[in-house]
């Protein structure tokens, strides 16, 4: 997998318009980078209506087969992004990396802040229940033959399509971007068109005015990279 350079071509972004969900319609960018928060319902997660309806539906067929679908992590605002970017960030200063090796690193498995699909209100991050953990739960052994979530996993490979959701960074080897993460699912229905809508954000103007770690190296090179390797290094069904 291409996961540690960024193709130097690039990225030619769609300029046609797209439509999207209502409570998208004011302040779009803001709430698709996670500055502004949109309409979330959910109990014990916040997802857009339509995709929490969704996931309800998921978790209620799931539970008929004793798989108790939680969610650790939906919804992340920008602020809450960046909380763990620089917290990340810091960390890696104090191992004597550069600025940009520390990003490589974050990046593996975590999101520029602005440009995580947890910001959507369409994605989640979950675990079964049922199997209690101590440590990280989101870890790859967990998901695979032996693991914990095990049983979840091969339910939600069987069937968690047929509610929208796809799982997003995939095991598929020819797959640039972000490491495989068998527990991030998105809502497919929703998350599509969002997608198509956040590419046409200008990301400069936004680290402009959000400022983060690391953030003076993100020129539009370096992000029109960053988004044809990572954000776009995805499930294809959900482009």
């Amino acid at each position: 997998m291409k996961r540690r350079l960024f193709i130097k071509s690039l990225i030619v972004l769609p300029s046609a318009a797209y439509a999207l969900p209502h409570f998208f319609s004011q302040n779009l960018n803001k709430k698709i980078t996670g500055i502004e928060r949109p309409e979330l319902k959910g109990d014990n997660f916040k997802l857009l209506p339509e995709a929490a309806f969704a996931f309800i539906k998921m978790r209620e067929e799931a539970k008929k087969k004793n798989i108790d679908i939680y969610s650790l992590s939906s919804y992340r605002s920008f602020e809450h992004q960046k909380k763990i970017w620089n917290r990340k960030f810091v960390k890696y200063q104090s191992k004597s990396l550069s600025n940009s090796e520390i990003i490589e690193k974050i990046t593996e498995f975590s999101a520029i802040p602005g440009t995580s699909r947890h910001h959507w209100g369409t994605d989640l991050d979950i675990i079964d229940k049922n199997y209690p953990i101590t440590g990280d739960e989101l870890i790859e052994k967990n998901y695979l033959s032996g693991g914990k979530y095990e049983k979840m996993k091969r339910w939600l490979d069987n069937n968690a399509n047929k509610y929208g959701f796809f799982e997003v960074y995939t095991n598929d080897k020819q797959r640039s971007g972000f490491e495989f993460e068998p527990w991030h699912f998105s809502y497919q229905p929703l998350a599509k068109d969002i997608l198509k809508t956040y590419l046409k954000i200008d990301l400069v103007e936004l680290f402009r005015q959000h400022p983060i770690q690391g953030s003076n190296l993100f020129d539009s090179s370096f992000l029109n990279n960053y988004t044809k390797d990572f954000v776009l290094g995805i499930n294809k069904s959900l482009i």
